[in-house]
């Protein structure tokens, strides 16, 4: 099986294929197309094939030609499943569908599946014009299509909330991130791991990530123990509603 792999950065996945032994021919298509990743599988780059700045509809332009009866995916793709559908052709999707993506993308969609099971979530708001808004409420701005902590911020009294961005509230707490592996009925959490959010000695500021540091950090054993079986109920819940699949993560 020759198995396409896409995102901003294929490297890592394409990378980690390649040494684990996989019997399977391995192709690539990202931005960078870095100079070490031609050392391990065809690849294709928006940057050197094309000469074009990062579009993820580039992938797709960048990607035409090659041969292959799989794809994999890697970030940002979950934000645009019509550019995974495409880039597919029809084709095995070794991971989520665009269907799905569509769906647990979704923050209505997302937060009802949590509030359905009790797991406790903040409070969101979609509407472009919301009207008797509580600023008792700290509410943060956040892009529908986002990664790493671009284009979230403070939202404040007299700010616009433009098409593309919702309302979420701010929670204060440590950011955790999670990685878990789901078989569409399940899911094992594999890892858990305290996010570096605006660190200025990082070259950081304001909801930026920059990088992770392996839990318990900041917490007591107890206090661990409860935010494992927590967030193991959320992956469990998310991956029942939507039928998730694969390595999958969440923040």
């Amino acid at each position: 099986m020759d198995i396409l792999i896409g995102g901003v950065s294929a490297r890592g996945l394409a990378e980690s294929a390649v040494q684990s032994g996989l019997r399977h021919r391995i192709v690539t298509v990202d931005y960078f197309g870095d100079f070490d990743l031609g050392l391990l599988c065809t690849y294709r780059s928006i940057k050197r094939d094309l000469n074009l700045p990062y579009d993820p509809g580039y992938l797709i332009q960048a990607s035409a030609g090659l041969t292959f009866d799989a794809l994999m995916y890697v970030a940002n793709l979950e934000n645009y499943p019509s550019v995974v559908e495409v880039m597919a052709g029809g084709k095995q999707i070794l991971g989520n569908s665009p269907t799905v993506l569509g769906l647990v993308r979704d923050p209505v969609t997302f937060f009802e599946c949590l509030t359905n099971a009790g797991i406790s979530a903040p409070k969101i708001i979609i509407d472009s014009e919301p009207l008797d808004l509580d600023f008792n409420i700290r509410w943060l701005r956040k892009p529908l299509r986002s990664g790493g902590g671009h284009g979230i911020a403070i939202h404040l009294p007299g700010d616009r909330l433009e098409t593309g961005f919702f309302l979420q509230e701010y929670l204060d707490g440590l950011p955790y991130g999670a990685v878990f592996a789901a078989d569409g009925r399940d899911a094992c959490l594999l890892g858990i791991s305290e996010q570096l959010i605006g660190r200025t000695e990082f070259g950081a500021d304001d909801f930026r990530y920059c990088g992770s540091i392996l839990g318990p950090m900041g917490t007591g054993q107890a206090e661990w123990g409860d935010l494992v079986d927590r967030i193991r109920q959320v992956v469990r819940a998310i991956t029942r509603e939507f039928h998730l699949v694969g390595v999958n993560g969440i923040d």
